[in-house]
């Protein structure tokens, strides 16, 4: 999971600035709701 989540923010780092004020049209809206919903569950496991 640690791996994914890593990924997922090369990922995001390239485009989040683009679109941080209006992420409804970031190419890139799947990945983020994927890497919210990691980092949720890492952080609950890691408490």
């Amino acid at each position: 999971m640690k791996e994914r989540i890593i990924e997922l923010e090369k990922i995001l780092e390239a485009v989040c600035g683009t679109y941080e004020n209006n992420c409804s049209k970031c190419p890139r809206k799947a990945e983020c709701e994927e890497y919210c919903k990691l980092s949720q569950i890492e952080e609950i496991v890691n408490l």
